[in-house]
């Protein structure tokens, strides 16, 4: 998501005055408010959440004119908190141009959405998502600043195949600035931070040179059953800022360092079927990214992430719903075990989740999720300064508010 905290608030009226101009005034408006609650036995997760968090709320609104048959204008105001990230700044979630040429090719520019697996341009319709949280195996919510949309365009259309069904496939690619406050300065952090001996890792600038690529989901001549490939790249993730340390004489020095991920891999393969009340569906995901850092302690290093998810969800009765979810994260998928790690449960993070859903009117939800964890490899270093410590049991709550 991008910060343009002068631009956003300007937007509803530039999409105003080119409806207007183009004599199609009708402009729709829909967005969503929601508060969460976040509580773990042990172990911080998304925050400091030992003895519970309201830190997780998010708001969005968005704004869309059909200018003619085809072409048409949207954005996506957003704001969000996760334990700081985020702090509440207004943000542009997307911001494009689309113009639907007929249904096998369509095209859009500005800063569109990646596509990525079943559920990622999805992930900011709560009521959509049967859970309160996506499966985080496969959908972190610490990466969403970089994986939601680029500035650049996309291509995208159904293409049918008579009896074998139909195709959607959407190409994108582009550039990005992220916030150097954000999440993934926490992820640089997770590798630098150590309470005991002092150091910490701030970023003064992250941007994203480039990052492409597609996805193709085969909607299968199975009523219901659809399958996803996707897969992206994206390159020279630069993070620039100071490596702390403590100095000689007690004071704290500032050592200028960067850490370039000079190229970054994901693959997403995934499956869903829904039919009637019951929805099943599952993904699994890899991830490569080599970077170097300068500084003090100069290195390079390859990441080999990987994660998996099995879903079902369940309509139990007209506004009732219940979904189980278990999922792994892998910090080496070459090193499932953990041999290579100080301890085992730093190489894995294993979740089963429960989750009851209540819907009291059709534009509110409101969730309820419990959840068994095993492991440590999604939890960052500097939220537990004092190490890690056993299996973690989370409760998360989450209204939400539609219109």
């Amino acid at each position: 998501m991008s910060g343009h905290r002068l631009l956003a608030p300007l937007v509803p009226f530039f999409l105003g005055g080119a409806a207007f101009a183009a004599d199609t005034p009708e402009v729709d408006i829909h967005g969503y408010v929601s508060q969460g609650y976040l509580n773990t036995s042990k172990n911080n997760y998304l925050g400091d959440t030992q003895g519970g968090t309201f830190d997780f709320n998010e708001a969005a609104i968005n704004f869309q004119s059909q200018l003619t048959d085809d072409l048409r204008i949207g954005v996506q105001l957003y704001a969000r908190d996760l334990d700081g990230i985020g702090q509440d700044r207004v943000g542009i979630d997307w911001a494009y141009a689309d113009y639907h040429w007929k249904d096998e090719l369509g095209f859009r520019v500005g800063e569109v959405k990646v596509a990525r697996g079943l559920y990622n341009e999805y992930s900011d319709l709560d009521l959509a998502n049967p859970t309160v949280l996506l499966p985080q195996s496969v959908y972190d919510e610490r990466l969403r600043d970089f994986l939601t949309s680029v500035y650049g365009g996309s291509i995208y259309g159904n293409v049918p195949m008579r009896a074998a069904g139909s195709v959607d496939y959407e190409m994108f690619g582009g550039s990005q600035t992220i916030r150097p406050d954000g999440s993934i300065n926490d992820f640089i952090r997770s590798g630098f931070y150590n309470s005991a001996e002092g150091t910490d890792y701030q970023s003064n600038s992250i941007t994203l040179q480039s990052m492409y690529g597609g996805s193709v989901i085969w909607n299968t001549p199975l009523r219901g059953l659809r399958l996803v490939v996707s897969a992206l790249q994206f390159n020279h993730l630069l993070s620039v800022g100071n490596l702390t340390v403590p100095g000689p004489d007690g004071t704290i020095q500032f050592l200028p360092m960067s850490l370039d991920v000079t190229k970054g891999q994901n693959l997403v393969v995934g499956a869903e079927f829904t039919r009637n009340k019951l929805r099943l569906a599952s993904e699994g995901t890899i991830w490569n990214m080599d970077y170097t850092n300068t500084g003090p302690a100069p290195a390079s290093s390859v990441l080999r992430w990987a994660g998996w998810y099995v879903q079902a969800a369940y309509q139990i009765l007209p506004r009732w719903g219940v979904a189980a979810t278990v999922g792994t994260f892998y910090d080496n998928r070459l090193d499932r075990s953990g041999a290579g790690y100080s301890d085992p449960r730093l190489a894995y993070q294993k979740t089963a989740a429960l989750t009851l859903r209540f819907d009291p009117v059709n534009w509110v939800a409101l969730k309820a999720e419990g959840s068994f964890i095993n492991g440590y490899a999604q939890m960052f270093t500097q939220e537990n300064p004092g190490g890690f410590d056993g299996n973690t049991l989370m409760l998360a709550l989450k209204a939400t508010v539609s219109f």
